[in-house]
Parts: structure tokens; sequence; C-alpha cells
């Protein structure tokens, strides 16, 4: 039984919307609002630029243009899948780090897939066959689409409930 105030991981992670840049909190709470609503079938993928506090912080890249990108939620054993549409000027990929996945659904250029150029979409479709949490990212300039804030959490839920969140150990 939870004490009033104690929230169990799940509910943490999906207020923490997309990973260090949702414990910073954007005014508004926008970016914690989008991560916690309907699971997005598009992910877009275009720069951004995040109010944090008092800061304006430019040249961000995510699927929001005004917040990091969402928590992705799953299911062990049932399919996934979503369009990424590039609106970028320079091309990209998405990587479903940690995540057993057909090879072609891996997101490394040039080796499972093309680059998604400006203007294309990316068909990506899998069953994530792990509970878990992972991340997802860009496989295409990756150090700096990522540091520009292209990253995002996924987490994958157990095929049944194992029903500890809610007990207190």
């Amino acid at each position: 039984m939870k004490r009033h105030g104690e929230i169990d991981r799940r509910t943490f992670l999906g207020l923490a919307g997309g990973g260090a840049a949702g414990l910073a909190m954007p005014t508004g709470f926008a970016a914690l609002a989008k991560s916690a609503g309907a699971e997005p079938s598009e992910l877009r993928i275009q720069s951004a630029r995040y109010r944090l506090r008092d800061a304006v912080t430019e040249d961000m890249v995510s699927v929001f243009p005004d917040g990091p990108p969402p928590v992705l939620r799953m299911r062990q054993g049932v399919p996934f899948s979503i369009d990424v549409t590039n609106l970028l000027d320079e091309a990209t990929t998405m990587h479903w780090h940690g995540l057993r996945v057909p090879n072609k659904m891996d997101g490394v250029p040039y080796l499972t897939q093309f680059p998604i150029q400006k203007d294309e979409t990316w068909h990506y479709s899998y069953t994530p066959e792990d509970a878990g949490v992972y991340w997802y990212h860009p496989h295409c300039r990756t150090m700096d689409q990522i540091a520009r804030g292209l990253t995002g959490i996924i987490v994958v839920a157990e095929k049944d409930d194992p029903g500890f969140d809610a007990r207190r150990f």
C-alpha cells in the first residue's frame, strides 16, 4: 500500500518525460503533458526551442517544437509501430537501444536502412520481446543530435503485470 505522496517507478517514469530534460521541468509542464497522453503514432524529428524556467535553449532537436521527446510505452509481446518523419535539414534514423528488433528496424544508416532524408518518413515496426526500460536515439550525426536533445525513454511493460509496484517491501 502506498503512503500519501508516494509514487511507483512507472508513474515516475511517465512524469519524468524525456529523461534529464524532463527533470528540468519545462515551464508549463508542456513536455510532461505530452508524454503522459496517448501513444504517438508518429515522431516528427524537427528543430526545437525549449524554455527551461527563465532560460530559452535554441537549436535543439526533438519530436516536439517546444519540449523533449516523449516516453514511448510498449508491452512485451505486443506489436509496436511508429512512423518517423525527418523535418531537419540533415539526415537521421532512429535506433531502439537495447531492444531486440529485426535487423531492418535497427536504425543503423547504410547497414540496416538508408538514412531518413528531409521530409521523408520511415515506418518502424517490431514486437518487443523483453520487458524493461530502454532508450531511443538517432544514428546519423549521433553525438550532435543526441547532444541537442534527440533521445527518449522506452518503457516495455511485462506481458503479465508482476504486481510488485503496488507492494511495499
